[in-house]
């Protein structure tokens, strides 16, 4: 190659270095990482439409002034001081936690759900599709079924136990409960006397919707839990034996600091509470960085397969029960399937043959051990009835396995005898 030819190419390599330099340099754009993806909050239990009031008034109660009982007066509920020491979260071996809380769960294996009362007036009265049930008829429920615990027996405080229990005939017609002679100190026909009659013997806790809970206002909620506490205690209720069951717990556990759930808790301890239940669906809100003297003592769960037509699918929900067995104070865990969702579900996807086979399988795989090391024990709750469900009304086909039962019968003669004697 000639010297020419040399100079060219020099020229050249000159030049694009020199270009190089000086032409502006991209600077790349970072690729975006996404971050993990958001567990979406479970939606809490859709609530059933309110009880509509009855008009009062279309038969005059008793002329007679019957001797009333009084309630008791409480003193106001204090603020107590907050105690926040968590407790233990590590599973000792053999996974099973230890249970040294300060207060107690509901004891008993004879657990039925029968919710009289909604918003404080009868619920069964049989109009805008609700089930029908008289009072007569419920305490005759109750002394066949022999539950030794009834669970959320109503949902809100009885003002007056003394009033009259007034419900609806067939035709619609608001009559008085009639009976003899009153029990418990209350006088004949009263609310304060079916309940007292209803409860005799047996433990029963009221519902507390934590819906009700408002931050910008939590005295109306906590006087709500002190009337339904003056209620137990004017109802004879023992002292160890009075609990409380807080409902939709997602709503007050993930909308509130844990210290305001301590609080919250601590509180509700303070009326006299021996022992606090909590319900969730969906993701399981753990209780376990809630102190010792604040924690719940059971919990609720509901089936999984709830959306199926399949019996089959109808299961316990096997990824929140072992997550309830690793909190170190629950020492009960109750199979609930008397959602009102669940439950319009249940009615409406299965036939009455198929919700035989269900309560036939959830009944039969309860262990109500606590100290289940598998974590999969539990207590199932019998869905006897409340406003918009009533076993008696669910007929089993006569030519199938259950030979033209009712739900309530298959319950009352087979289920409880055999699963829980």
């Amino acid at each position: 190659m000639n010297k020419p030819m040399w100079s060219i190419i020099g020229a050249g390599i000159i030049g694009l270095v020199i270009i190089g330099c000086i032409a502006p340099r991209r600077t790349p754009v970072p690729r975006e990482t996404p971050g993990p993806a958001r567990t979406p909050i479970a939606q809490a239990v859709q609530t059933v439409p309110p009880t509509q009031t009855p008009t009062l008034g279309e038969i005059p109660g008793p002329t007679q002034t019957p001797t009333t009982k009084a309630l008791p007066t409480l003193a106001p509920t204090q603020t107590p001081t907050l105690r926040v020491t968590p407790g233990p979260t590590a599973t000792p071996a053999g996974g099973v936690l230890p249970r040294t809380g300060p207060h107690t769960a509901p004891a008993g294996n004879r657990v039925i759900r029968l919710m009289v009362f909604s918003d404080g007036i009868w619920g069964f009265d049989g109009r805008n599709g609700r089930a029908y049930e008289t009072p007569d008829s419920v305490l005759t429920m109750i002394a066949e079924l022999k539950p030794n615990i009834l669970d959320r027996f109503f949902n809100d405080p009885i003002p007056d136990l003394n009033a009259p229990l007034r419900y609806r005939d067939k035709a619609g017609r608001l009559i008085n409960w009639q009976e003899a002679q009153g029990a418990g100190g209350f006088p004949a026909g009263s609310i304060g006397s079916f309940l007292y009659r209803a409860i005799q013997g047996r433990v029963y806790y009221p519902r507390l919707g934590s819906e009700l809970y408002d931050p910008a206002d939590p005295p109306a909620f906590f006087a709500r839990a002190q009337q339904l506490y003056a209620n137990a205690v004017a109802l004879g209720v023992p002292p160890d034996q009075r609990f409380l069951a807080l409902d939709n717990w997602a709503n007050i556990f993930r909308h509130n600091s844990i210290e305001t759930v301590n609080t919250i808790l601590a509180t509700l301890y303070s009326q006299g509470w021996q022992g606090i239940g909590i319900t969730d669906l969906g993701q399981y809100s753990s209780t376990a960085n809630i102190a010792a003297a604040n924690a719940p003592t059971w919990a609720s769960f509901n089936v999984q397969g709830f959306m199926s037509r399949n019996p089959g699918d109808w299961l316990p929900d096997r990824a929140v029960l072992p997550q309830m067995h690793t909190d170190p104070y629950l020492q009960r865990y109750f199979l609930y399937i008397d959602f009102p969702r669940t439950m319009q579900n249940f009615m409406n996807l299965l036939t009455p043959d198929q919700e035989a086979d269900v309560l036939t399988a959830l009944a039969r795989l309860q262990n109500p051990n606590p100290a289940d090391a598998a974590g999969t024990g539990y207590t199932f709750v019998y869905p006897i009835g409340q406003t918009f469900w009533d076993m008696n009304t669910r007929v089993t086909s006569p030519t199938g396995p259950y030979g033209g039962m009712t739900l309530y019968q298959i319950v009352r003669d087979k289920l409880l005898p055999t699963y829980n004697p």
